[in-house]
């Protein structure tokens, strides 16, 4: 069994232009087995819920955002034929007042 080393993590994973490794070439990475253990992998667990969370929060608000802007009050009634203008105009009128 060959012990992966972090550069072929890396460019496996598609991280190689992170560190400028090129292929062929002889790099401090190889000289680093990749063996994570229960410490990485808490970590790895927790960076990956702490990311998750933070792009959930805000596809959440961005769609609270977007769904405002068809208000009513602040576009008039909405027709799926309005042209992109029509909209942005009526939307800063409203928003002007």
């Amino acid at each position: 069994m060959t012990l992966a080393t972090w550069t072929t993590w890396l460019t496996s994973n598609g991280f190689e232009h992170l560190f400028e490794i090129k292929p062929g070439e002889q790099h401090t990475f190889d000289e680093i087995a990749w063996s994570p253990g229960t410490v990485d992998s808490s970590a790895a667990w927790e960076f990956y819920t702490e990311l998750r969370t933070r792009i959930t929060t805000h596809r959440a608000l961005g769609e609270h955002i977007a769904q405002d802007l068809f208000r009513s009050d602040l576009v008039g009634r909405w027709e799926t034929d309005l042209p992109v203008r029509e909209w942005f105009d009526r939307l800063a009128t409203h928003l002007l007042d």
